[in-house]
């Protein structure tokens, strides 16, 4: 007997099987069928998965007693106003097909909200923030009557993940730019996911839930697209890991074979009735990105891979998807519109697929709406991209071959795009990106421009990748009027000879110079990086390459180099060194791979030559080299070896403290090739290779004419809008966009291109003329004649917020500050911020109904400062109300701070799932006040509104009840405990500050009780902060933290005043004492 159930909206499809003669009774569902089948029925609410199983257990009892072959079981994806649920439900047999179909209940689908249903697991994972969602600038959740519509009907959804952590995926500018252009885009709606960490990969596995999209929590097996932008190779098995977690299927055939049910329709009522409902595949699954040009070993599980830049025409590809789908295609019909695209490579294609080039990119001002981290991304700063491409042929760059042709964006531009990164975003550190800055024309006149306008504000500037031949004294200048960023010299090869192989000329006298002038403004660190394994060992151009017989030669002169750069200008170096990978549509795709023996002897020699030198030396693993070459030179082949390392739990490998060297050697052993072997021999020069179906734009000619110029150390000459040496990149769709310095700003707008011809760079690169010495505009921030503002600010603390640490929180209130328009007082020194503080941090997944914050401003915010802040916050941190301390200056002595008057708080420990808001909890019981700590606030005064009317939340479950009630037996019997009573609504207790300070209710509980909360039972939550009687004295009289502090504060000012002119000289007075009352 055959079993199959059909869900709506869910790719899960499943057969169980048991022999025809039932003489044993009927077999349990294989181990398979059944994962698949929970995570399913898990989508679901609890009551109609119950209606669910006992309509299908019927019908599997039915089928028994029939000896039926075969039992469908088929979910209506919805009912009609005048049907009901019963008629819908019920089974109908056809003996003459020998089969029985089942119509199960309607299911009530809901999306995860891992908030709530994920808590416990969250607390037990690392970095829960991770998976949350909520951030600034995400697209609203998908509403249910927006999800119910006709499958024909919603807009095309649009899963984009980078295959890596939330971390690293947020900082990605691929990934930005896509989520801008598809949301802007009609009828497309794009949302976030990222490859989960192991621990969380294991917690969905173990809690039966499927990996879900950040923005509404839609399980990956749900969406209509899958697209991942892959921007390195080692991110394969992260791939795997994604479609495993989100219920899709692995290889490209399964998907094609996976039938499931997502459109409208009326419900079948038997086996041979009428089913309206057009049945469709899993997700069409995609991919694109650098670290994918060589798509061959990804063809098994990748359906499509898009070769180039998408942002100009995979919007317009994802249009034409979505109207077709609405003209009632299948997913047959729309993977074939995706493959017949030239730019759409795919497993078995029989043409070439050339590289699409957006040449919109030096048009317009790109203003990139894309979320705002609430964990710290890698890159926690706002990017632009100055220039894409570059105009140097590096012969080992793949980045410089993938971008081709260089395109300049003009100056106004991008300081458009700053202004929207500050005042939209909020942020503070901008890079300007490219993979050569320092080329880009007008660089000189971009720097302080952008000084001129943001350096008063706080916001800093960084140029990431400066070529050492276009790094100038006034860029550096430049780079240091707000904030030193850091200071990076990529040198590749110290030799001579090597940079000619190269075609990348890096002079010791220049590294030394410009290293000079920085430890003049300041540095006092530098970054050098280095390769070994380079084919740079033949003089001749006869030679066969042997990079193993000079990688040795090579490691020494790196000592020799970097040593020399040291000792001549007594600055600190960070020195890293990796091992060179051929990488395909480069010049050095044919040369060999060092291997990885010979690779960690050099890097030995290099740390036992720097030893007991100021350099810190790092290095890559050579073994994720090796494993970067085994995907990134492979066939069809590396990608069984990609698939079964997975099967055997392999994960994030691009991390050295995650990947198991052992289990890839087991899987490179097993394999029927020579897995490292073939990676490392190179190729014959008139061999195919496995990637000559991708067209770059660059011909393959051209790159194996160079390669033999790197034989004999020729460089070749520099790109330009036009050149002498045609590599094939440009034609009548692309071309090189460069800005002339003498174009006139007038003339300098959005899409200009440079028309006359500029001649072609000299062979040998010089530092460029265009960079003007104008002096920068400084603006004093820290003027002591300022009037400095503090605002108090209390705000909740609730869902997605409960799981970013505090860092994160301050981070979000800094910017939301500046997104609401509000001036920010900044520190001193070489990383500023705002000057803000914090009543008492919380730990993770305690929630808050009463946190106390208060940050420095120049200027008084408006009046309308709570409805501008809670537009500006990401979900779960909402303002309740603020207060403004005026009065104070930068001069004068410190003043009170948050943390000296915060005397304690009331909490609650409630059953979950999650107690209502503040405004519905009960009204805290009277406590008996201690010496520290104040009794229950009376009605606000001062210009503060009252606290609303709580109300109970329900009764906590039986079992929670004993818990609790054991909770509140121990924690009475502590002396760190003021008051402790158990209500309807849960525990309360008020722990004061002790002598040390702040108690920390969490550390409190698992000293006392044995017991670390919160967990999936029981849950904590602040309710109102207090302040400190012995430091207010009898001054006050509210006894809530934010009134008493402004009265505090107001009281210090008056006194600081009146000291002051008794007192003219402020050194007589202690920098870390506050005056007391009676002062």
């Amino acid at each position: 007997m055959c079993l199959v159930t059909k869900a709506p909206r869910s790719s899960a499809e499943m057969s169980f099987s048991s022999p025809p003669a039932l003489a044993n009774g009927l077999r349990m569902p294989s181990t398979t069928a059944s994962r698949s089948f929970i995570p399913m029925l898990l989508m679901y609410k609890s009551t109609t998965v119950v209606a669910m199983a006992q309509t299908f257990l019927t019908a599997v009892v039915r089928a028994v007693a029939l000896e039926l072959r075969t039992v469908t079981c088929v979910a209506p994806t919805s009912y009609s106003d005048d049907m009901t649920q019963e008629h819908h439900r019920g089974t109908s047999v056809s003996p003459m097909q020998n089969d029985m179909a089942v119509v199960l209940p309607v299911m009530d689908f809901c999306p995860v909200r891992p908030e709530e249903d994920l808590f416990a697991q969250l607390l037990g994972v690392e970095n829960p923030g991770r998976y949350v969602g909520g951030e600034f600038g995400s697209v609203q959740p998908l509403c249910r009557s927006e999800w119910d519509r006709n499958a024909q009907e919603r807009d095309l959804l649009i899963a984009i993940c980078f295959p890596d952590t939330y971390e690293i995926g947020m900082s990605n500018t691929a990934i930005r730019l896509l989520y801008t252009m598809i949301n802007a885009q009609p009828g497309l709606r794009a949302e976030r996911v990222f490859a989960p960490w192991p621990d969380f990969e294991q917690a969905l596995r173990e809690s039966g839930r499927p990996l879900y999209t950040l923005e509404s929590g839609i399980p990956l097996s749900e969406v209509d697209i899958i697209a991942f932008s892959v921007g390195y190779e080692l991110a394969a098995t992260n791939i795997l890991s994604v479609l495993q977690a989100g219920g899709v299927p692995l290889r490209t055939s399964d998907r094609e074979g996976s039938a499931r049910d997502r459109a409208a329709g009326s419900a079948r009522e038997g086996a041979a009735g009428d089913e309206s409902a057009r049945a469709q595949s899993a997700p069409l699954v995609i991919a694109g990105g650098p670290g994918i040009t060589n798509p061959v070993p990804f063809g098994a599980f990748i359906d499509a891979v898009f070769i180039g830049e998408a942002e100009g025409l995979f919007p317009q590809l994802a249009s034409e998807i979505a109207e077709r789908r609405k003209a009632g295609q299948g997913r047959a019909e729309l993977l074939r519109v995706l493959r017949e695209n030239p730019h759409v490579w795919y497993s078995g294609k029989p043409g070439p697929t050339r590289r699409a080039i957006w040449n919109g990119f030096s048009e317009d001002c790109v203003r990139v709406q894309f979320p705002v981290a609430g964990v710290k991304a890698v890159q926690d700063h706002g990017t632009i991209e100055i220039m894409r491409g570059c105009p140097h042929g590096c012969r080992f760059c793949h980045a410089g071959v993938f971008y081709r042709p260089y395109r300049m964006k003009p100056v106004e531009a991008i300081i458009a795009e700053a202004e929207f990164l500050v005042d939209t975003y909020g942020y503070r550190d901008i890079t300007l990106s490219s993979l050569s800055s320092g080329d880009y024309s007008e660089i000189g006149r971009l720097v302080n421009e952008l000084n001129a306008h943001f350096a008063g504000r706080g916001v800093s500037f960084a140029l990431p990748s400066l070529r050492v031949s276009s790094f100038t004294l006034p860029i550096i200048g430049g780079l240091a009027a707000v904030k030193k960023s850091g200071l990076t010299f990529a040198v590749e090869t110290p030799t001579e000879w090597g940079q000619l192989v190269l075609n990348k000329q890096v002079s010791r006298q220049n590294c030394v110079e410009i290293l000079r002038e920085a430890k003049r403004l300041g540095w006092r660190v530098a970054k050098f990086y280095f390769m070994i394994g380079l084919p740079v060992d033949a003089q001749d151009g006869h030679e066969p390459v042997d990079v193993a017989e000079t990688a040795l030669h090579e490691a020494r002169a790196i000592v020799e180099f970097v040593s020399s750069v040291q000792a001549e200008v007594g600055i600190n170096i960070n020195l890293t060194v990796n091992t060179f990978v051929p990488k395909p549509h480069t010049p050095f795709q044919w040369a060999p791979q060092l291997a990885e023996a010979r690779a960690l002897e050099c890097l030995y020699e290099i740390r036992r030559g720097l030893k007991g030198r100021p350099i810190k030396v790092s290095w890559n693993s050579p073994f994720l080299s090796l494993l970067e070459g085994v995907i990134t030179r492979g066939d069809e082949r590396a990608g069984e070896v990609v698939l079964e390392a997975f099967r055997r739990g392999a994960r994030m490998d691009a991390w050295d403290d995650q990947v198991s060297r052992e289990m890839w050697r087991e899987v490179f052993a097993d394999a029927n090739w020579d897995v490292v072997g073939e990676t490392v021999a190179g190729h014959d020069l008139e061999s195919a290779l496995p990637w000559d179906p991708i067209e770059s734009g660059v011909s393959k000619n051209y790159l194996l004419e160079e390669y033999k110029r790197s034989r004999s150390g020729e460089l070749a000459e520099q790109c330009a809008p036009q050149c002498r040496d045609y590599c094939g990149i440009c034609n009548k769709e692309a071309r090189v966009v460069d800005i002339r310095p003498s174009t006139p700003r007038a003339e300098a707008g959005a899409g200009s291109q440079v028309g006359a011809a500029t001649p072609a760079a000299p062979a040998t690169p010089a530092t460029p003329e265009i960079i003007q010495d104008v002096p920068v505009q400084n603006i004093d921030m820290h003027d002591p004649g300022c009037e400095v503002k503090r605002l108090l600010i209390r705000f909740s603390k609730t869902g997605p917020a409960v799981f970013l640490p505090h860092l994160s929180v301050v981070r979000a209130l800094e910017r939301g500050a500046i997104r609401a328009g509000l001036s920010l007082r900044m520190s001193e020194g070489f990383s500023q911020h705002a000057r803000m503080e914090f009543a008492q941090p919380l730990s993770i997944g305690v929630d808050s109904t009463e946190e106390i914050a208060s940050i420095e401003l120049l200027e008084s915010p408006s009046e309308n400062v709570v409805e501008e802040l809670n537009k500006a916050l990401p979900e779960g941190i909402q303002v309740q109300e603020c207060l403004t301390i005026a009065g104070s200056r930068p001069e004068r002595k410190k003043a009170p701070s948050l943390g000296a008057a915060y005397g304690g708080a009331e909490y609650l420990i409630y059953a979950g799932p999650p107690a209502p808001a503040r405004s519905e909890l009960a009204a805290p019981a009277p406590a008996p006040a201690r010496s520290e700590l104040a009794a229950p606030p009376a009605p606000a005064q001062s210009g503060l509104a009252p606290a609303p009317a709580p109300a109970a939340p329900a009764a906590p479950a039986h079992s929670a009840r004993e818990a609790l009630e054991t909770l509140a037996t121990q924690l009475s019997a502590s002396e760190q405990v003021s008051f402790c009573e158990l209500t309807e609504d849960g525990l309360r207790l008020m722990l004061p500050s002790g002598p040390t300070g702040p108690v920390g209710i969490t550390r409190l509980i698992e000293r006392v009780c044995e017991r670390k909360l919160p967990d999936a039972e029981l849950r904590i939550r602040r309710v109102r902060c207090f302040a400190r009687l012995d430091v207010l004295g009898d001054i006050v009289g509210e006894h809530d933290l934010l009134v008493d502090f402004l009265e505090l504060y107001r009281r210090w000012e008056s006194a600081r005043t009146s000291l002051d002119s008794s007192r003219p000289d402020p050194a007589e007075t202690s920098p870390d004492t506050s005056p007391s009352p009676q002062e």
